[in-house]
């Protein structure tokens, strides 16, 4: 019998976002040019922390559908960050050989975390499961009255 998950550190998809971050941040340490570009560095390792904080509180919520809603979120700031990598590599603040390990992390954190999604799904009530509105009785039309009172 699998244990259960109790913490989100214990899930594939976190623990694949965490590697991707400690990545991303050995990456920027390891440029000078890149530490000097605070623009740039601030918000690649804002990018690269919010996946791991994105799946901890969707984790949290217990629901499926607000659970997807920050898997989404989680998503995002993964392209985020993998896109801010490559024009690191662009900048030619990195090595495209020594970005290959952070954009392949990438790449295995974007699986584990669209697998989660795709497995909540069929727990996710869909709007059009559920009427929109209640169906109205149809009303006869009024009959005008004659304003003279005859």
């Amino acid at each position: 019998m699998k244990e259960k998950i109790r913490e989100p550190e214990q899930l594939r998809s976190w623990q694949a976002a965490h590697q991707f971050k400690l990545e991303v941040y050995r990456l920027l340490d390891d440029s000078a040019a890149a530490l000097r570009d605070f623009r740039f560095r601030d918000q690649l390792r804002d990018a690269a922390s919010d996946i791991e904080s994105d799946i901890g509180e969707g984790f949290k919520r217990f629901y499926p559908s607000v659970i997807c809603q920050f898997l989404t979120y989680a998503l995002s700031s993964l392209e985020e960050a993998v896109t801010r990598v490559h024009d690191g590599i662009t900048r030619g603040y990195f090595p495209a050989k020594d970005a290959q390990l952070s954009l392949q992390l990438g790449q295995d954190c974007e699986r584990y975390v669209t697998n989660w999604w795709k497995s909540l799904q069929p727990y996710i009530k869909k709007k059009t499961d559920r009427p929109r509105h209640r169906p109205q009785k149809r009303r006869r039309p009024r009959e005008d009255k004659d304003s003279s009172g005859l």
